[in-house]
């Protein structure tokens, strides 16, 4: 088949020479025996114009066009509004192009028309039924009117909802579904919208990450978002940052009451004293049954002993205090909550040389990334 017969064929389902001249050598009789695999890398190289053209002409090519183009999708600003009114659209079409998307990331940069992106913003999401994780990168000042998005269409819940579910007295009505849209979700990433969280509630989300620092008022709503709508049990992986004044301890308690569940917690604060967090975490009171990684992303000074008995101070990037840490290819396990430290030393020779002397040699060193593994009764307190 030629290039003007493809044309031919082509113009005949109503497509024009300009969409058909760069999709015709698509149509070629070989390329059904090429593999799916070296499609998709041909896929990859082609302008986008090419791939939507793909989708429209060719129906073996259409899921694995998509694929390409829609499977992981990260929209900017008032350009994202074309990408809205599409998946949006009320009116049938012979391509859906919201089941194809699976990972969405939003960031917007326009703050001054928020009121004409965020409607067309939340309508699309209610038509990614099959979206698996969702990441909102918003303007803080701008919060409020995407909330109040998300509750006008149903994302969110109401107040009104809210106040008739916690007045009823049947608990099959409170644990009737009030929202609608996103029944995939799996995971929820966001920055400068945390009432964004409430997008857990009554949904399978197993992981959250929070990229905006929290206040003790931002903490007590999003623990009630997540406690009200009886989903923390689901949580496995959180992630939070918190501003320097707020209590640590108390965040372990508020976290541990709505998310018993968490298995991987990571812990952002810069001025954070490490070992009070690790005995609470580790104590008689098990605040977190299952967890199995605890992250703390600190810059503080541990004081270790040498063995000559002379204290060293070390600046430490990264602490891990984690029931499982496979390390150079070395896996410790303590059923016991007397954890191991993982300590990843800021980069430099200096510092690392000045620990090698310290460090017995039944412990695992990694030289090019200058983590070392101390077990909990190497470390003073």
């Amino acid at each position: 088949m030629n290039r003007r017969i493809a044309s031919v064929q082509l113009g005949r389902l109503g497509r024009t020479p300009l969409e058909t001249r760069s999709v015709s050598w698509m149509c070629e009789s070989p390329l059904q025996r090429i593999p799916n695999e070296l499609i998709l890398e041909i896929l990859e190289y082609l302008p986008t114009p090419d791939r939507v053209s793909v989708i429209r002409v060719s129906s073996r090519l259409q899921p694995l066009a998509a694929r390409a183009l829609y499977t992981n999708v990260h929209v900017v600003g008032q350009a994202a509004r074309h990408l809205f009114v599409i998946l949006a659209a009320k009116t049938p079409t012979s391509i859906v192009y919201s089941s194809f998307l699976r990972r969405l990331r939003y960031t917007f940069s326009t703050p001054s028309e928020s009121y004409l992106t965020y409607p067309v913003f939340c309508q699309a999401l209610l038509t990614l039924e099959r979206l698996v994780s969702l990441s909102l990168d918003i303007f803080p000042s701008q919060a409020d009117s995407l909330m109040a998005s998300m509750r006008r269409y149903g994302l969110l819940k109401s107040r009104s909802l809210e106040s008739s579910r916690l007045l009823a007295s049947s608990r099959r009505l409170y644990c009737t579904p009030v929202h609608d849209g996103l029944p995939s979700l799996r995971a929820l990433r966001v920055r400068g919208a945390p009432g964004a969280v409430g997008l857990v509630c009554e949904r399978g989300v197993e992981e959250i990450v929070l990229s905006t620092p929290l206040d003790y008022k931002t903490l007590d709503e999003i623990c009630c978002l997540v406690d009200r709508g009886l989903c923390g049990y689901r949580v496995v992986t959180l992630v939070i940052r918190v501003v320097g004044t707020l209590d640590v301890q108390s965040v372990l308690l508020a976290v541990a009451e709505v998310m018993p569940n968490l298995e991987q917690f990571s812990l952002d604060q810069p001025e954070l004293e490490p070992r009070p967090v690790v005995r609470t975490v580790a104590g008689p009171l098990r605040l977190f049954p299952a967890l199995r990684r605890l992250s703390l992303n600190v810059l503080s000074t541990l004081v270790l002993s040498d063995p000559l008995g002379y204290p060293r101070n070390v600046r430490v990037a990264r602490l891990e205090c984690g029931f499982r840490l496979v390390v150079s290819g070395c896996e410790h396990w303590d059923d016991s909550m007397d954890c191991w430290y993982y300590i990843q030393v800021e980069a430099g020779a200096s510092i690392s040389h000045c620990l090698l002397p310290m460090i017995p040699s039944d412990l695992p060193f990694n030289r090019r990334t200058h983590y070392f593994i101390f077990p909990k009764e190497r470390i003073d307190t």
